[in-house]
């Protein structure tokens, strides 16, 4: 195969070796040569032949008879340019079509896979938030079986409170830690006696000190000292005749004072009692208060993170809901333009108007009607009736009718401008659509003069 071609192309000049050509020889090269060796005639060949051509030309040019052209005219090149045009416009308006439904199906794959791709990962972030939520609870559950059974193995002597003795010493100053620690310093104050400061002054020098305060006299003055001995020479015969009446009286139950002093040992014993618990109670209250803290520390990273992971797990909750429900909307509530549209056709219709009529002939066409049906109204009550004396009720219902009628007027008119701006932006799509249409036009028009 190389040898044969080899010869063709030397026959014709080629500047190479046998072995240069070999070498060459080899994968797509081989083929380009092959083609050059069939195709190739030489300079020789080409110039017979365009002799052999040159010659049938003046032989057709002397005949008289008339000889097929050889050559197409200008038309019959425009016509076939013009069906290899159509015939191009036709397949690239199949591809484009076949791209556009391969690119429509492309598109709705991807909605559902994405669709599916959000399904699962709000699934995964719910299982997510479900197993640091069971992860949590069995850290509770595990933590409380260890309290449980450390308080079941420690025995009743450690957990028993021993009872505190009474403070007797009136200077200890408790610190404030809690309301039950002053409550029961309060107790400790009212239980304990309290110790004499100043030893106390002679009975009859108080009373002659309170009869100087009262008279506003000096303590050695003489009307001082005269109304307090008489005081004190009343006091003493009253105090006689007490005492001589009670001898009369004879003396008291010696049973009335064994019960009144039984009486008084139960409630010093109660007291006491009241007193323990107090203090039983202040120390129970003060190791519960070191286990909560205890608690309170070691919880609070694992509280703080399962909040946290709650918070994000109710956040795309939220994000779920709201895509719901704002999917729901699109798919039941129509649009603006819709409402508009449809608003101000059944406008136009109740009036009996054209759908062409404008808004500002619309407002003015209802503006007529209720003031007719109001003249109307007026009129047929003031031939039936004699007209009432004017009262709070009618100033009231003529306030609310133009009320509702500068609501309605204001209702019409924001929905003919929302129908005005809806008719103008449809006026300027089928602009945009038509100019759209000429540039197409020119286009082809000058694809095809090509």
């Amino acid at each position: 195969m190389a040898s044969s071609s080899y010869a063709t192309l030397s026959a014709l000049g080629a500047p190479v070796t046998l072995e240069e050509y070999t070498r060459l020889f080899n994968g797509p090269l081989a083929d380009v040569l092959t083609f050059l060796s069939e195709h190739l005639v030489g300079r020789q060949a080409a110039a017979s032949t365009r002799t052999t051509l040159f010659l049938a030309q003046e032989a057709q040019a002397k005949s008289q008879l008339k000889q097929p052209a050889t050559t197409r005219s200008d038309a019959e090149k425009a016509v076939a340019r013009l069906a290899a045009a159509k015939t191009s416009s036709v397949v690239y308006a199949t591809q484009l079509t076949e791209l556009q439904e391969k690119t429509q199906a492309t598109s709705e794959r991807l909605a559902t896979l994405q669709r599916q791709l959000d399904a699962k990962r709000k699934t995964l972030l719910l299982l997510k938030v479900l197993e640091a939520k069971h992860t949590l609870n069995m850290q509770r559950i595990e933590g409380l079986t260890t309290k449980i059974n450390k308080l079941r193995h420690t025995p009743l002597q450690a957990l028993a409170v021993p009872t505190p003795l009474l403070q007797t010493n009136p200077g200890l100053a408790l610190p404030r830690i809690s309301h039950t620690r002053d409550c029961l310093a309060d107790l400790h104050r009212l239980m304990l006696p309290l110790p004499a400061r100043n030893p106390p002054l002679d009975p009859r020098e108080r009373l002659r000190r309170a009869v100087a305060r009262i008279l506003n006299t000096d303590f050695s003055h003489p009307d001082t000292k005269r109304v307090a001995e008489s005081c004190l020479a009343f006091a003493q015969r009253y105090a006689e005749a007490i005492r001589h009446r009670q001898k009369e009286k004879g003396t008291p139950d010696a049973r009335l004072l064994d019960t009144k002093s039984q009486s008084n040992q139960e409630r010093v014993v109660k007291l006491q009692s009241l007193v323990d618990r107090c203090a039983a109670l202040r120390l129970l209250c003060d190791q519960n208060l070191a286990e909560i803290s205890d608690n309170a520390t070691a919880s609070l990273p694992e509280l703080r993170l399962s909040l946290q992971k709650t918070s994000q797990a109710a956040q795309g909750h939220v994000d779920f809901l709201r895509a719901l429900v704002l999917a729901t909307q699109a798919k039941a509530k129509p649009t603006k333009a819709e409402e508009s549209e449809s608003f101000a056709s059944l406008v136009k219709s109740i009036c009996r108007m054209s759908e062409s009529a404008t808004t500002r002939a619309v407002l003015e066409e209802v503006e007529r009607v209720h003031t007719a049906d109001n003249t109307s109204s007026i009129r047929a009550r003031m031939r039936l009736l004699h007209p009432p004396p004017a009262s709070v009720d009618l100033a009231a219902h003529l306030k609310t009718t133009k009320a509702a009628h500068a609501r309605g007027v204001e209702l019409l008119a924001r929905k003919a401008a929302k129908a005005e701006a809806g008719q103008a932006r449809a006026d300027e799509v089928e602009r945009v659509i038509a100019d759209w249409r000429k540039v197409m036009g020119v286009k082809s028009e000058s694809r095809i003069g090509q």
